[in-house]
């Protein structure tokens, strides 16, 4: 099965989040989150597609790491006032000390909570995706 195509239920992707199905009720119920089909009155399920899961995922982890749900709020409203359309679906984030960061190009972090520039000229090297990369060239290599 395509996992685009698949519908998750609450208690599921709870589970997927490492939250309480409690959390994920109240997040969708305070408008933090909407998953792509909402319930459609009592006894009725909820249902959560990949993106939905994904963006859960990642606010549970951005709770994890102690960023308040204000703050997660405001980030949310900054990134779309600013053009990105699913803030949570692509780009990076980074959160040090309780501020978040987006990841504007490899060169730029903004302060999501300050709406500015924090940092420029920044290098980040994602490590694993080095490992993978040169696995797969070294691997090419020596099947050549």
């Amino acid at each position: 099965m395509n996992i685009l195509e698949c519908s998750l239920k609450t208690e599921q992707v709870a589970r997927l989040a490492g939250v309480r199905m409690g959390t994920v009720q109240y997040w969708v119920s305070t408008g933090l989150i909407t998953p792509h089909k909402p319930p459609q009155g009592s006894g009725t399920s909820t249902g959560w597609a990949f993106l939905d899961i994904i963006r859960l995922r990642i606010i549970s982890r951005l709770r994890n790491g102690g960023i308040s749900l204000q703050k997660i709020r405001i980030a949310l409203k900054r990134l779309g006032e600013w053009g990105e359309a699913d803030p949570l679906g692509s780009g990076r984030l980074l959160a040090i000390n309780g501020e978040l960061f987006w990841i504007e190009s490899e060169e730029y972090l903004v302060n999501i909570l300050q709406g500015q520039r924090a940092l420029s000229k920044v290098l980040l090297i994602d490590l694993q995706e080095v490992a993978e990369d040169t696995r797969t060239k070294i691997r090419a290599m020596c099947a050549a």
